[in-house]
């Protein structure tokens, strides 16, 4: 089981959405430099996106990562929003942690997109 991932841009006058499908790292970037270009091209305020991933949790005595949903929202003229929810699956259930929100993150995969730059820690 898994997690298809979805992106939406949003522009003045619709809501366009997508299905994103790759095989590597490779056609993953050059998927969603393809949907940074047509958001530019479309006039898009905002590309939202919902991705399975790795969440990391430092916070702890030791660093764990799981898998989780990572939901982000970003646009040339906002901060950059993000939520990620890590799970585990137990048989046939999925248990959720904690999530995670944050804000003006740099979001690799669009690069180009957000004008805002990130915060540097």
């Amino acid at each position: 089981m898994y997690l298809i991932p979805v992106a939406f841009v949003i522009t003045d006058g619709e809501i366009l959405d997508f299905t994103l499908d790759f095989g590597d790292a490779d056609q993953k970037a050059s998927v969603y430099a393809q949907l940074v270009e047509l958001a530019k091209a479309k006039g898009g305020r905002a590309i939202i996106t919902v991705n399975e991933a790795t969440v990391t949790d430092e916070t702890g005595a030791e660093k764990t990562a799981q898998d989780g949903i990572y939901v982000t929202a970003s646009g040339p003229e906002m901060e950059t929003w993000s939520l990620s929810l890590p799970y585990t699956k137990v048989g046939n259930q999925i248990n959720f942690g904690q999530p995670s929100e944050t804000s003006n993150d740099f979001l690799n995969l669009l690069r180009g997109w957000s004008t805002k730059p990130p915060i540097v820690y």
